[in-house]
């Protein structure tokens, strides 16, 4: 069972949609396990109005499903460049850092960037053969959840060594590489 699993990665379309889920996921690990740090030392939050600001990521719930519907519609190539392009418009506007209520606003298109990007990647998959969703899903969901680790211990190690600056610049180049990685990798019949 796990050799089929990880020889689906045969398909190019398979690696490169995984590849490009676990660059992103390095994206959400440097965002939501940084975001924290910056907001206390830049605002003054305690840990009340931090955990607060969690609660910016439930507006994504609400567009991850839009995200898919317009990856049905007008295809997966199309869709993931235009959620991508939004998740780096959030890391530019939180580069600065701005006044707390745009970081807000920055948070949310971050984040709406990051789950509806897994959305289109889940729909990409599953143009595959209906009898291996289930891998698929587990090679998706495990290269995505390894990115998310490393972008977790990554974006620490940046946000304390560097500052917020280096921080929004790895969480942008991995939105940029994620993005080439996908279009390189995956078919445009997609």
């Amino acid at each position: 069972m796990l050799r089929s699993t990880v020889g689906l990665l045969r398909d190019r379309s398979v690696a490169g949609i995984c590849l490009s889920g676990a660059v992103i996921g390095v994206a959400f690990g440097v965002f939501w396990n940084t975001i924290p740090f910056e907001l206390q030392a830049t605002f003054g939050f305690g840990p009340a109005a931090v955990g607060a600001f969690g609660l910016v990521a439930a507006v994504s719930a609400a567009a991850s499903p839009i995200a898919g519907r317009l990856a049905d519609r007008y295809g997966v190539r199309g869709t993931q460049t235009a959620v991508l392009a939004a998740l780096l418009l959030g890391w530019l506007l939180i580069a600065a850092p701005p006044p707390w209520p745009v970081v807000v606003v920055a948070a949310i298109v971050i984040d709406v960037g990051l789950w509806s990007n897994q959305v289109v990647n889940q729909a990409a998959l599953f143009h595959a053969d209906p009898r291996d969703h289930s891998k698929l899903n587990t090679l998706y969901f495990g290269s995505r959840f390894a990115g998310i680790s490393a972008g977790s211990a990554f974006g620490t190690a940046v946000w304390s060594q560097l500052g917020w600056h280096a921080v929004v610049a790895a969480g942008a180049g991995c939105s940029v590489v994620g993005l080439a990685v996908f279009r390189r990798f995956v078919r445009s019949g997609y």
